[in-house]
């Protein structure tokens, strides 16, 4: 990563001021998963590690080995150098659901199985300038301008759902000499590239009126209107066969014609220190030559010619206008604060419009598609009353709104989130903020909050696909990626507990606790419908028939599929959500030396818990929990009055992660609870060195 920042303020006359902010940077990475990977050989193990003979055997094939696929397979072999069609022969069958590797047995956590190819370069820049005017007492305007963009290429020469070891069960090969046993990684490639551009400008103004009588009190007012418009645009290509070698199935993004890319690793590599322990092939180097291919066995012939297909292109553009106005008020002689804000904002939104080859199914043609409008309204209202100088009563109601660009099964808009929420409770301060306290408790409803119905949507493609082919009329108007959305409502409770103290000089440490408990109401409804809809026909139809781009899949797995999916929906409804932390704690505190040799000095530490939360649901709705965990962090620092006193110099030294836990973060698990399918790992412990000079 390489950044530059830049801030300067100038004051040319005694009531204006101007900011200017200029931030560059850039960043290339490898791109490294929050997981090792996915866990495709237990059940492969679990069957005795079972051998296959294609020459022999057929199709048929032992408990644990399946068909790679039962179409045409093009996949490049590193170590042969040449093409070869896998169909038909076998591999390690992999959990009927993801599961993830927990342990290092055979696969190091610190292996990044997609190689050095698999890359993510990004830049970045945002200038802002802000012009502050105090027009009379107490009566200031602001003027500010904002534009930044972002640029983001990232190459995936393995997808995130093949990076696992698999086990060559062949006993036989297209090609070559056999690699019984031996793992590989093998998957198709693509690459993205995601553009953005953000233009915001904001005008405020902002008066405070000291009425003088301590009866009417000190009133502030603030008066806001933004306008924000944010333009981008993804694309991602797939690694195919420009040339199909069966000319009954043209469209390039059909399986048949992607290309994939195996690299056989070495034992060593995975067991030691040395060998091959990772893909090792770069499709983005170059599109290589086109070769004459003939697989006698499999009646196909003609030419690979290695190239990359256009399969998304989402542009879109928001204009989002906001005016805002809020104000406080401190009346009857300071007995009394109020807080109140009202706002109002409009969205002009416009998604991408594609139209496709007929043949190639490539995207020929990207537009922006009508605006939509959406709008809406949020107000606050809130109160505190000191009871005593030391003691507050606080309340706060307020609703909210936010619109959202989400396109349902039916390519229709999802609609605005909308929300409401109250708090009220209590504030301390004592011995002139050496004590201060505050308790509170919490509750919002959001209604119609968007969410992903990829894996339901995938399944329904699925079966209108063995139904009516990738021309029938509801295949084609449902999104190709999936990347449909629909909503659900929640309502959230919780207690907040607050506590800051400077029981002595130098001393001090502030500590909070806080519960949640998330419920989940009325999950996809447009989804629920639309298969009530259409489940008639599905189930009338020959559950026999298959799923061309699917290898072994029919019409009757998908629906089976399609049922579990959707009862796990439909059951999170009026129980508690998943993924939430019901309790959290933070402490953090710090003693800074006042004399002696030490002085300049000081200490701290901190600690952060997060409990259990739940991950899943069991079949009969018992939850399941992940496991709570606690990091605790440390720092030491020296504060300095250098260069004749005129400068503030500290040098710190932090400590993240001070103990190194390194405890998984379960994220899910299966029905049973037992089977993790989903974690991240913690962030080893790491030392940050600063010094700033403050002047």
């Amino acid at each position: 990563s390489k950044r530059i920042h830049l801030a300067a303020t100038w004051r040319p006359l005694k009531r204006t001021e101007v900011r200017v902010e200029y931030e560059r940077g850039i960043q290339n990475r490898v791109i490294g998963r929050r997981f090792s990977g996915w866990d495709f050989l237990t059940p492969y193990r679990n069957a005795g590690s079972p051998t296959y003979n294609r020459a022999l055997s057929a199709n048929v094939y032992p408990t644990g080995v399946g068909a790679i696929t039962t179409t045409p397979r093009l996949v490049y072999e590193n170590e042969a150098g040449a093409w070869a069609n896998w169909q038909r022969y076998g591999v390690g069958t992999p959990p009927p659901s993801t599961v993830v590797m927990t342990d290092e047995t055979y696969l190091p956590f610190s292996a990044v199985l997609a190689g050095p190819t698999g890359i993510s370069d990004n830049s970045m820049f945002t200038g802002t300038v802000v012009v502050q005017q105090e027009i009379a007492k107490n009566l200031f305007v602001e003027i500010g301008l904002n534009e930044s963009a972002t640029r983001r290429l990232v190459n995936s020469p393995v997808n995130q759902s093949d990076q696992g070891l698999r086990i060559d069960p062949n006993v036989t090969a297209p090609l070559g000499a056999a690699h019984t046993g031996q793992y590989y990684i093998e998957s198709s490639a693509r690459y993205d590239y995601n553009t953005g551009e953000n233009h915001n400008r904001r005008a405020l103004g902002s008066y405070e009126w000291p009425s003088g009588n301590r009866w009417i009190g000190t009133h502030r007012f603030v008066s806001l209107a933004t306008q924000s418009i944010t333009e981008g645009r993804g694309r991602f290509w797939l690694e195919t066969n420009l040339t199909p070698l069966n000319p009954a199935v043209p469209a390039l993004t059909n399986a048949q014609n992607l290309i994939y890319r195996r690299t056989y690793l070495s034992r060593a590599g995975v067991f030691g220190d040395n060998g091959r322990r990772f893909f090792d092939q770069n499709p983005f180097a170059g599109n290589g030559a086109a070769v004459p291919f003939r697989d006698a066995a499999n009646n196909l012939s003609g030419t690979i010619t290695p190239g990359w297909v256009l399969n998304s292109d989402t542009p879109t553009r928001n204009d989002n206008r906001s005016l805002m106005a809020a104000g406080q008020s401190r009346i009857l002689r300071d007995r009394l604060v109020l807080t109140w804000g009202i706002r109002r904002d409009s969205l002009d939104t416009q998604t991408q419009v594609n139209t496709r080859d007929l043949a190639s199914n490539a995207i020929a043609q990207t537009v922006l598609g009508p605006k939509a409008r959406y709008e809406g309204t949020t107000r606050t209202i809130g109160a505190v009353v000191p009871v005593f100088p030391w003691f507050s009563l606080y309340a706060n109601k307020a609703n909210n709104f936010s619109p959202q660009s989400a396109l349902d099964i039916n390519r229709n808009n999802v609609g605005n989130v909308k929300g409401t929420g109250r708090d009220y409770g209590i504030k301390i301060n004592l011995s002139e903020n050496r004590l201060y306290f505050r308790a509170g408790t919490y509750e919002s409803a959001a209604t119609n909050q968007s969410r992903l119905v990829f894996n339901s949507t995938n399944w329904i493609r699925q079966i209108w696909e063995a139904i009516e082919g990738t021309t029938g009329a509801h295949y084609t108007t449902i999104d190709p990626t999936n990347n449909v959305f629909d909503t659900s409502d929640t309502v959230a409770k919780g207690l907040e507990f607050e506590l800051t103290a400077n029981p002595v000089k130098g001393l001090s440490f502030t500590a909070n606790y806080a519960t949640l408990r998330v419920e989940s109401t009325n999950n996809t409804p447009t989804q629920s419908a639309y298969i009530a809809q259409f489940m008639p026909q599905w189930t009338a139809a020959n559950p026999s028939l298959p799923v061309p781009s699917v290898a072994g899949r029919t019409l009757g797995v998908a629906l089976a599929n399609l049922n579990t999916v959707t009862a796990q929906d439909l059951a999170q409804n009026g129980r508690e959500a998943t993924g939430n932390y019901r309790y959290s704690l933070n402490f953090i505190g710090r003693y800074q030396f006042q004399g002696g040799a030490l002085k300049g000095w000081g200490l701290g530490a901190g600690y952060r818990h997060r409990d259990g939360r739940i991950v899943n649901y069991t079949a009969t709705q018992d939850k399941i929990w992940a496991p709570s965990y606690g990091l605790a962090s440390a720092f030491v620092d020296y504060r300095q009055r250098i260069w004749q006193r005129k400068i503030n110099m500290t040098v710190r030294l932090n400590v993240a992660n001070a103990l190194n836990n390194r405890d998984h973060i379960v994220a899910s698990t299966d029905a049973t609870g037992n089977v993790i399918t989903g974690y991240s790992f913690q962030d080893p412990r790491l030392f940050t060195l600063s010094v700033e000079f403050g002047f």
